[in-house]
This record gives C-alpha cells, sequence and structure tokens, in this order.
C-alpha cells in the first residue's frame, strides 16, 4: 500500500515537473504556501488523481477530462491558489529533499488516515431509508 502511494505521488509530481527539476528561487513572499497548507493540498490532490484513475474505465474519455477539469479547478479554488502557484510551490519545496521526503510521508498518513477513517464507517440498519 505504502509503494503504492509513493509511486502515485512520485508520478504526480514528476507530471507537474514536466520530467525536469529546475532551480527556483523562493516564490514571492505572498506566493508561498504554508508548508501544512501545502501538505493537505498535495494529500487532496492525490486523492483526486486516485479518484479519476478509478473512473477511468467507468466514463467516457471526453467526460473524464471535464471531470479532471472542475476536480482540480474546485480543488484550487477551495484553497485559493493557482495551478501555477501549486506548482511553483511544489517546485521550492522539492529544494529541499529530506523536507520534501518529510512532507511526503505526511501526505501519506493523511490519506491512510482518511482511508481508514472511510473504512471504519459503519452503516446503522436504523438509519437507513425505508420504502413503505
Amino acid at each position: 500500500m505504502r509503494r503504492i502511494l509513493m509511486i502515485s505521488v512520485s508520478v504526480l509530481l514528476l507530471q507537474f515537473l514536466h520530467g525536469c527539476r529546475p532551480t527556483v528561487s523562493k516564490p514571492g513572499e505572498s506566493n508561498i504556501i504554508p508548508r501544512g497548507e501545502m501538505i493537505r493540498i498535495m494529500s487532496d490532490v492525490e486523492i483526486t488523481e486516485a479518484a479519476l484513475r478509478f473512473m477511468q474505465s467507468k466514463v467516457s474519455r471526453d467526460s473524464l477530462e471535464v471531470i479532471t477539469e472542475k476536480s482540480f479547478d474546485s480543488l484550487y479554488i477551495f484553497y485559493g491558489i493557482t495551478p501555477a502557484q501549486f506548482k511553483e510551490n511544489l517546485i521550492y519545496y522539492q529544494q529541499d529533499l529530506k523536507n520534501f521526503e518529510k512532507m511526503i510521508d505526511e501526505v501519506m498518513l493523511i490519506i491512510t488516515k482518511s482511508k481508514d477513517s472511510v473504512q471504519n464507517l459503519t452503516v446503522n440498519p436504523s438509519d437507513s431509508l425505508e420504502v413503505e
């Protein structure tokens, strides 16, 4: 499980970096996404990517493209950032690889906790809707 998540996060990061890792100066103070928020964004991006991969075989390619665009637009709006800000900050945080690896570990922990909380949900039979 951990290996799959690490591979997924790595693929996601490579998509954003287009296969290269340029040296980037620190983003302007107003454009720096705080570390904790960046971790939450990265977690949500990874969860969104996983949901889209799941949907890939269930909807048409055109529908998936629309859903993908709307999903990421919603994420960026929710966090009040642009795709360019996210990419710039991702590159910025990757400059310190040890810290970035810790961030990835935290992303994986959030995803694991989310998965565990969903798996632990129980449906109470008295909460179900009954048709009379």
